[in-house]
């Protein structure tokens, strides 16, 4: 082990400034998208990209058969998350039928790539998007609602669904490792997190039949994490990224250090 050397520290630190900007912007234009889908308010939104953009056309020849490269990509990120072991400390968190839960999608290409469109019944649920860049965004409605779980009790009217907060962003970043090994990708990553509507919710008490005796309410009205990542990290065990994206969430929530714990036997 070494000290840096000053142009290695400076250099470090563009490149945490670069990598803050750009998942930024990338988070914010696909909060536009999702606002121009009329998915509502209360949102999850992930956005991981290379960092920097090494080849802004990485995926351009693929994405020219969108529909069926975009299948097979989203399936086998699937694939991943269900492989998620008992004895992982993120087992607690995602959910065993980890999938794109919705009754059709809508593929189309646009400007920067392709999309999947998510549908439940007539209602827009959720967007998935690679760009040709290799970046993937994705957009979920209704992470945090309001929902009457528990009688007389105030506190659980507006909920975060964790579980599928948790899985849906494992998610994001297990299609990135597709897009990552397929293209060949080889780097770090940018990866941001946004949670809207978040003011004052309490966490989901239903996965694993766990109850919290005292929930705590969230203080703020969004949650933002940007944090980096290798694509080595992305194509193994995801707990040590989801714990950078999730820890600061859960440890106000009530939920202690859900992610550096491992399950206990029974």
């Amino acid at each position: 082990m070494r000290a840096l050397s000053d142009p290695e520290v400076v250099r470090l630190h563009r490149l945490r400034d670069v990598t803050e900007d750009s998942i930024l912007d990338d988070l914010d234009r696909a909060r536009r998208s999702a606002a121009a889908l009329d998915l509502g308010p209360s949102t999850l939104t992930v956005a991981i990209a290379p960092i920097p953009v090494i080849r802004h056309e990485l995926v351009r020849d693929e994405l020219a058969d969108g529909n069926r490269w975009l299948g097979e990509v989203t399936n086998a990120a699937q694939d991943r998350v269900r492989r998620i072991g008992d004895d992982s400390p993120l087992a607690p968190l995602v959910m065993q039928n980890a999938s794109f839960p919705f009754s059709s999608r809508n593929g189309y290409a646009t400007p920067n790539g392709y999309v999947f469109r998510y549908n439940s019944r007539e209602d827009s649920y959720a967007f998935l998007e690679v760009a040709e860049s290799g970046a993937v965004s994705l957009v979920v409605r209704d992470v945090t609602a309001a929902a009457a779980i528990g009688r007389d009790r105030p506190e659980y009217e507006k909920v975060i669904n964790q579980y599928e907060a948790a899985t849906f962003t494992a998610l994001a970043l297990a299609v990135f490792a597709e897009v990552a090994e397929r293209s060949g990708f080889r780097g770090i990553v940018g990866v941001g997190l946004r949670l809207d509507g978040m003011l004052t919710v309490t966490p989901m008490r239903e996965q694993s039949h766990r109850i919290w005796d005292r929930p705590v309410p969230y203080p703020d009205d969004h949650y933002q994490r940007v944090t980096s990542a290798t694509s080595v990290e992305l194509d193994g065990d995801l707990t040590a990224v989801m714990d950078r994206l999730y820890g600061r969430l859960l440890r106000p929530l009530g939920l202690d250090d859900m992610l550096r714990q491992r399950p206990t036997e029974s």
